[in-house]
């Protein structure tokens, strides 16, 4: 028992001596603490002021649609996110690695024929790679780059962006400031669209060639007449097979993106035929995807230029994470309700599917808006087989009928709604229906 008094003793001696050790050393690490956040002070102040941004980052915008305010001015939207991709980071390369793992497990276990093998096909690793990292990627605040409309040469500094990256204002411009920045689209009965940019001066680089960044975005001038297409994306207009959660995050992150067959044609058919029509693309998916989406949708299948209007979420906030599976009756809905607010004059077709709630939400777009509702066209997803056929926490189902899509939007004509399931046969009944042919008189 002395003995175990002593080595008691001891214990405690010791603790008090790595207390006192410890207290001693902190006043001399606080400063060291205090030194570095001062020092990188100077060049925050900068940044934040002058709206520079380092080399390492970068700005992605977003296609926007700006409405007239009145005869002479405009009302246009800036949307866009800074980030820095740390392509580099051991960090962030074991995260994707790790999450290929998971893919080829779900890959192994999905009863689709084309399964995830990085290690075979290296194309479908690149894939992988480039849906993940935008996820991954250190969003940045307190960032304020300064646009200029091509033309132009006087700055406009945005407000300071927030800690997901994303930083929005909205612009009063008149006519003779926006004629210098339209782009030729080169495509009959298209929207006039504006190109702006942002010089990003960088501080840490010593070539002067390399000593200005330069990112650009687009603004879509919609006229305050015609007719807008309001689509949603997965599964209307690009394969994702929402209801095979295993073939959804393959679709989504590991396989080339497919489209719906016919729907490019459509949508270009319409262009040609409908006055002043513009596109809206109005989707539940993360505007981490925008840069896969919009190589796919303009560059690869040369679907109509269109404004996006996605789900802005911070993977490392929760709450924002929630978002992401939020309802999105409820979310469509006010993007929607806020496209007819701001087109009062204009007319609309909705396109969607029959796998979520997109029947619900353009019901009661319809029931508020009756007369700028021209049609709303529904794609069938899935089959008798489907997942969702077979699953009885969905009665709905991802199959529908024109009596199911009546039942599910109550108070819409039946000479409204268009059922379909790829795009050529949705043209041919849009052939058959006299709103559209009315719609092109206009």
């Amino acid at each position: 028992s002395v003995q175990l008094e002593k080595e008691s003793m001891m214990m405690k001696v010791d603790a008090v001596d790595a207390n006192q050790d410890t207290m001693r050393q902190l006043p001399f690490a606080l400063p060291c603490w205090l030194f570095c956040s001062l020092a990188a002070l100077p060049e925050k102040v900068t940044q934040y002021f002058s709206g520079q941004v380092p080399s390492q980052e970068r700005v992605v915008f977003f296609p926007t649609a700006a409405h007239q305010v009145n005869a002479t001015h405009w009302n246009v939207p800036i949307h866009g996110w800074i980030f820095a991709p740390k392509l580099a980071s051991k960090k962030r390369q074991a995260l994707v690695t790790l999450a290929g793992n998971i893919v080829q497990q779900v890959s192994a276990s999905s009863s689709s024929d084309a399964a995830f093998d990085r290690n075979n096909n290296p194309q479908q690793g690149e894939i992988l790679s480039q849906r993940l990292y935008p996820f991954l990627a250190d969003n940045k605040s307190y960032r304020r780059p300064k646009i200029v409309l091509d033309g132009q040469q006087q700055p406009i500094q945005v407000p300071r962006s927030l800690k997901n990256g994303h930083f929005r204002t909205n612009l009063v411009l008149d006519q003779a400031q926006l004629e210098g920045a339209l782009v030729t689209t080169g495509t009959e009965n298209a929207p006039q669209i504006i190109s702006y940019r942002t010089l990003l001066n960088s501080n840490d680089n010593n070539n002067k060639e390399e000593e200005l960044q330069q990112f650009r975005g687009t603004c879509h001038l919609i006229p305050p007449t015609g007719i807008s297409i309001i689509t949603d994306i997965d599964d209307t207009i690009k394969t994702t097979n929402h209801f095979d959660k295993k073939d959804l995050i393959l679709n989504t992150f590991s396989r080339e993106f497919q489209a719906i067959p016919g729907m490019q044609q459509v949508f270009t058919t319409c262009q040609r035929r409908l006055p002043q029509c513009c596109f809206h693309y109005v989707s539940a998916s993360p505007y981490q995807l925008y840069t896969a989406l919009t190589q796919f949708f303009q560059h690869d299948q040369h679907f109509p230029p269109a404004t996006y209007h996605l789900k802005t979420i911070r993977p490392k906030d929760y709450q924002s994470l929630r978002e992401l599976f939020a309802d999105p009756l409820q979310y469509k809905r006010a993007h929607l309700l806020r496209l007819f607010q701001q087109y009062p004059q204009r007319q609309f077709y909705l396109v969607g599917d029959a796998g979520e709630k997109d029947p619900e939400v353009y019901a009661l777009l319809h029931e508020q808006y009756p007369q700028q509702v021209m049609g709303i066209w529904i794609r069938r997803v899935g089959g008798d087989n489907s997942a969702v056929a077979k699953d009885d926490t969905n009665p709905k189902g991802a199959t529908i009928t024109m009596t199911d899509a009546l039942q599910r939007m109550p108070g819409v004509p039946e000479e409204k709604i268009v059922v379909f399931d790829t795009g050529y046969d949705l043209m041919e009944r849009l052939e058959e229906t006299q709103s559209f042919a009315v719609a092109q008189q206009r």
